[in-house]
């Protein structure tokens, strides 16, 4: 049975895409990822994020990705708004992701190989999940606020990587976006270093944000204290809203299901 499952992938490759929709709309995808773009074509992937970006972007605004992995927000967004960067600094993901801008003939998204962190500079990330290029690369799997093995710190670790970071506030120098109306951050843990970094620039401009929290990988005692920190920075926000779009009040970042689950959190005015 065996080379039967593998059959399918094989004939995509062949093909050179994988021919999906995603919430309705055409799409000539990587066929290394076939499984994930048709889980996601069956809405199993993340609905309410795309429902979240399909009533919130318009026509006219600048989005910023940080995190887009192979690129499933970055295109959805491409096709809502005005204009995208976005940022993946796994060099396998990355690669993907070019090809899949590439496939979709897509011209408004600037992509950077890169991770956004509160310093500039090389880092070493790493896969909680242990491969390159499977969505879990995170600049908090190498270091020592990790819960668990710190994968990174083995010898031969095969997800380890050296990725260039730029801060929040260089990246804006040196690009110079006219502008930044929506933010996505979904970056495995990142957002403990990088959020609080940003936050005299969100109280500043506080474009519409929304947030993917993974307490789930910090020690247990770091926990706490870690969406704290997050929380703080978030307070200059009006509303704060669940991944249902209900409204629950930034101290929703310290309940036990945030401390103790991956969450999604919208901030708006």
């Amino acid at each position: 049975m065996r080379p039967f499952k593998k059959l399918p992938g094989a004939l995509f490759r062949a093909l050179g895409h994988y021919p999906t929709r995603l919430r309705g709309a055409a799409l000539r995808v990587d066929p290394n990822h076939w499984r994930f773009w048709r889980k996601a074509a069956r809405g199993l992937w993340e609905p309410e994020t795309l429902e979240c970006l399909a009533q919130r972007l318009e026509p006219q605004m600048i989005v910023c990705d940080i995190g887009a992995w192979i690129g499933p927000t970055a295109i959805f967004a491409a096709r809502h708004c005005s204009h995208v960067y976005c940022f993946e600094p796994d060099t396998t993901a990355y690669g993907e992701l070019l090809r899949n801008l590439q496939l979709n003939r897509i011209d408004n998204v600037t992509p950077f190989n890169l991770a956004l962190a509160a310093t500039n500079g090389m880092r070493t990330a790493a896969s909680f999940g242990g491969a390159r290029g499977d969505s879990q690369t995170s600049l908090l799997a190498a270091s020592d606020g990790a819960h668990g093995a710190h994968r990174a710190h083995r010898a031969h670790d095969p997800s380890a990587m050296q990725v260039m970071t730029l801060s929040w506030a260089r990246w804006l120098e040196l690009a110079r976006p006219p502008r930044i109306d929506f933010l996505k951050i979904d970056i495995e843990g990142g957002e403990f270093d990088l959020l609080p970094s940003m936050a005299a620039d969100l109280a500043a401009r506080r474009p519409t944000l929304l947030l993917s929290t993974h307490a789930p990988y910090l020690a247990p005692a770091e926990r706490e204290p870690m969406m704290h920190r997050l929380a703080d920075a978030l307070r200059v926000y009006g509303r704060c809203l669940n991944e249902r779009q209900a409204p629950v009040g930034v101290d929703a970042l310290l309940e036990p299901a945030a401390l103790n689950r991956f969450r999604t959190f919208l901030f708006t005015d």
